[in-house]
């Protein structure tokens, strides 16, 4: 679950990349959203870059570690 402020788009359009690969987000406030982790083929122990973005721009990459 990702939580802050600025999650919200006027246009609905809110992306979130797990090392660059889109992931599934649905938002169920301005301050919430629910992202579904992709697979990404990564072993475990691994680590990526998450970063959300809406048109008014993008999130600093946080780090998201894989676990089996």
């Amino acid at each position: 679950m990702l939580v802050g402020t600025g999650l919200y788009s006027s246009t609905g359009t809110i992306t979130v990349t797990f090392g660059g690969r889109a992931a599934p987000v649905r938002c169920s406030s301005r301050t919430r959203c629910t992202a579904t982790v992709p697979q990404l083929g990564v072993a475990s122990g691994q680590s990526v870059p998450v970063i959300l973005s809406t048109p008014a721009g993008s999130s600093n990459p946080l780090t998201f570690t894989y676990r089996s």
